[in-house]
């Protein structure tokens, strides 16, 4: 089936279209991260190397947590699209006007200020954050770490692996593989990439999208899909170099979409 090309992603409209839902399923997943990432024995400011948001879409909410987690150093937040790199880089260490203005499919402009979602995820990580590992301090200048500490970067996911081996001290990425292709198979090829450029031992955390056909991001658009099951999503983990435990999140952030599932291990060889 043809799709919209990624280079016509909407940012703006992505972030505001059922933007309750996202809220939803971005705190859900984010308290569920965190309470497995503490299970683990991730501690915060623990990981001396680079963090990795592998398809960070418009906004690298993952990208605000994985700075958490490291001593220093920045986190790469990666995707394709040319549009979301031009969103994220008004607000995060690029530099740039804080209002994003775009055209839509009709040529029509579009803005949107890229502050409101950031401080919003901001204030979660700091408020849950703290409660899960006891010290709100831990969490503290999440927003303006991101300002400084988070830089979009022109990355694909099939190719993070080739490119950077081994790289990466901490990783996720949200609602990535399952969102560029109808196909399983590479599906799964874009998530061995993203391990593959962990280190041995690297914690990660990745939300996938369930039963989608795909999905909208501006009008007159349309994105693919991986019409996945959490079994689908725990055998083909099985595939991979990981210890991971894999959870359904009965929460639907867009129409059409069957939930979501969150996983969150180690790579280990």
């Amino acid at each position: 089936m043809l799709h919209t090309p990624f280079n016509l992603f909407n940012p703006a409209d992505y972030t505001t279209y059922s933007q309750e839902g996202f809220r939803l399923v971005d705190r859900a997943t984010t308290v569920a991260s965190l309470m497995k990432l503490k299970k683990m024995l991730v501690m915060p400011e623990s990981i001396d190397a680079p963090g990795i948001d592998a398809g960070s879409g418009p906004y690298p909410l993952w990208g605000m947590i994985l700075l958490r987690f490291l001593k220093s150093g920045m986190v790469f937040a990666a995707d394709k699209s040319q549009s979301n790199l031009e969103y994220q880089m008004h607000f995060g260490a690029n530099g740039g006007p804080h209002l994003y203005r775009g055209l839509d499919l009709l040529g029509q402009e579009v803005e949107a200020d890229t502050r409101v979602i950031w401080r919003e995820h901001g204030a979660h990580i700091l408020r849950k954050g703290g409660e899960i590992y006891g010290d709100a301090s831990l969490f503290y200048n999440t927003l303006l770490d991101a300002q400084r500490r988070i830089k979009a970067v022109k990355g694909d996911i099939y190719t993070l692996g080739e490119r950077f081996p081994s790289r990466f001290g901490i990783g996720a990425s949200g609602f990535c593989a399952e969102s560029i292709t109808t196909s399983k198979d590479e599906c799964l090829d874009a998530w061995r990439s993203f391990i593959n450029s962990l280190r041995i031992g690297a914690p990660f955390v990745i939300t996938i999208v369930l039963g989608s056909t795909g999905y909208s991001a501006g009008e007159f658009t349309f994105f693919p899909a991986v019409n996945l099951t959490i079994e689908d999503v725990v055998e083909m983990f099985a595939m991979l170099p990981v210890e991971c435990t894999a959870e359904e999140v009965r929460i639907n952030f867009r129409e059409g979409h069957g939930g979501t599932a969150i996983v969150v291990g180690r790579r280990i060889r």
